[in-house]
């Protein structure tokens, strides 16, 4: 089976992973958990102000 990857580059990036992740769970209404789906997820960023965890952006 392949694996795909997507990958976000930058703060816009990682908002349309977030949303992308949210998306998915919200189709299958709940009956998915993070380990039954096979997708994995790459964000680069190389400002700090965006990676931090209370960033109001994200």
């Amino acid at each position: 089976m392949n694996n795909p990857l997507i990958i976000g580059l930058g703060g816009t990036g990682g908002r349309v992973l977030a949303a992308y992740r949210k998306l998915i769970f919200e189709k299958f209404k709940g009956s998915l958990q993070p380990k039954d789906i096979w997708i994995d997820y790459l964000y680069v960023e190389s400002s700090g102000v965006d990676l931090r965890m209370d960033d109001p952006a994200q």
